[in-house]
């Protein structure tokens, strides 16, 4: 960014420096989009800030923002506004303490009522207490309870592994990092999604089997054990002990994309800012 002039941002003491155009001038798509969701709201320009303006705010949880504007910013602003719309208030009116946002999803995809629909993968910014969730929250609010032990997401099993296998530990990449405890008990939270939907068909069976409106008894004994065959036939993946953080780290991320894609836009190589409130640098 050398030769551009920083601009003091009003909630921040820090200095941020201006969005740099693509190397063809054009703008990033999320510039575009926040401009057409702001002028639907009668805004011509990005000067109300209601809630990022504000005097200490901080925004926990989430990176720095080098440039201003910037996608986060916009997001957290523009979500208060159209609730605060649909709501019927003024749109700077200040946040309800219950409303959230899934800052690693655009505008369009965030809940009318102010609720968030999570993802192994989301990030929740809890506007009443100006910082995101922490891995615990996201546990409870995925349905499990006080009772689970976290201890275990603190030791490292891949490593563990190599060492059996080797003997020795790999030298850590330079860049690389170690897997962090909170974005492991985000990611496990999620495995709980599934017990609502397992429940709408496990509650009704077990009143089916209990009612007497069938003329012969059904026991669970006599349903098929539809998980049996699970994992008969699947391959096992053998990985090279040696393979380096940077292909282990490539291999997961593949494994594990869910991005969402808009049919109706092209994503840009730059969509772009969504990792900066990860600080993830590779």
């Amino acid at each position: 960014m050398s030769g551009l002039k920083p601009v003091s941002s009003e909630s921040s003491p820090c200095f941020c420096y201006p969005v740099v155009p693509k190397k063809d001038g054009s703008t990033y798509r999320w510039e575009r989009v926040t401009l057409k969701k702001r002028a639907k709201l009668g805004l011509q320009d990005r000067s109300l800030r209601p809630h990022t303006a504000k005097v200490g705010i901080t925004k926990g949880g989430i990176a720095v923002q080098l440039s201003q504007p910037n996608f986060v910013d916009e997001l957290l602003d523009l979500r208060l506004m159209n609730h605060n719309a649909r709501m019927g208030k003024p749109l700077d009116t200040e946040a309800d303490p219950d409303l959230l946002a899934d800052v690693t999803q655009e505008i369009a995809y965030q809940l009318q009522d102010g609720s968030v629909s999570m993802t192994t993968g989301s990030r929740i910014y809890v506007y009443g207490r100006d910082r995101c969730a922490i891995s615990e929250e996201h546990m409870r609010w995925n349905g499990w309870g006080d009772d689970i032990q976290l201890d275990c997401m603190l030791e490292d099993p891949i490593a563990k592994k190599r060492l059996e296998v080797s003997g020795s530990l790999t030298k850590r990449s330079r860049r690389g990092r170690k897997g962090q405890y909170h974005a492991k008990a985000r990611k496990a939270a999620g495995n709980a999604e599934c017990l609502s939907d397992l429940a709408s068909v496990v509650v009704p069976l077990i009143w089916l089997l209990n009612c007497d409106i069938f003329a012969n008894k059904i026991s669970m004994a006599d349903l098929p054990d539809i998980g049996a065959d699970i994992g008969k036939h699947d391959p096992v993946v053998v990985l090279d002990p040696n393979l380096p953080q940077r292909e282990l780290k490539r291999m997961e991320k593949q494994a594990m994309n869910l991005n969402v894609v808009d049919s109706d836009d092209e994503i840009d190589e730059d969509q772009d800012q969504v990792d900066d409130f990860d600080g993830d640098t590779d």
